[in-house]
């Protein structure tokens, strides 16, 4: 990507604190995120690494090339399209937007890198995908990036 390695590299660090046994909810990583935005307009790499479904409980550990779960695919297919669509809304309230929520994302621990790299695109700001795929029928292996 960046051979000569001449490029300033940020890695983000969530803030998956608890209050009461309850993870920060995903608006506050978005709203902390929003704050690196400088180093995005001083052309800083920004990388973060997560997975869009991430269900541990129903991984298919013999068979990494397993067909994914519908519910996999469906909130997967409905993230993809809100990121198209620019609607943090409905990436921010997944919960409440997608009946398939509760299994693709049982805990937030990876599905907030993708909101803290939602929170620095620019409006417009073009997309890409750069691999769409499952992995042991219930990780989506989805990786994007902006620019």
């Amino acid at each position: 990507m960046y051979p000569r390695a001449d490029i300033p590299v940020f890695e983000i660090s969530l803030d998956y604190s608890f209050n009461e046994w309850q993870p920060k909810p995903p608006q506050y990583n978005y709203k902390l995120a929003s704050k690196l935005a400088e180093l995005r307009r001083k052309r800083a790499l920004i990388a973060e690494s997560g997975n869009i479904v991430h269900n541990p409980r129903t991984i298919d550990f013999e068979h990494v090339d397993a067909k994914p779960y519908r519910w996999a695919v469906e909130f997967d297919e409905k993230v993809k399209y809100d990121l198209i669509h620019e609607d943090r809304e409905a990436l921010l309230d997944f919960e409440t937007k997608s009946t398939s929520a509760s299994y693709a994302v049982p805990t937030l621990d990876h599905y907030l890198p993708m909101i803290c790299v939602i929170a620095l695109q620019a409006k417009g700001e073009p997309l890409t995908f750069t691999y769409e795929g499952f992995q042991n029928g219930s990780i989506s292996m989805r990786c994007f990036q902006f620019g």
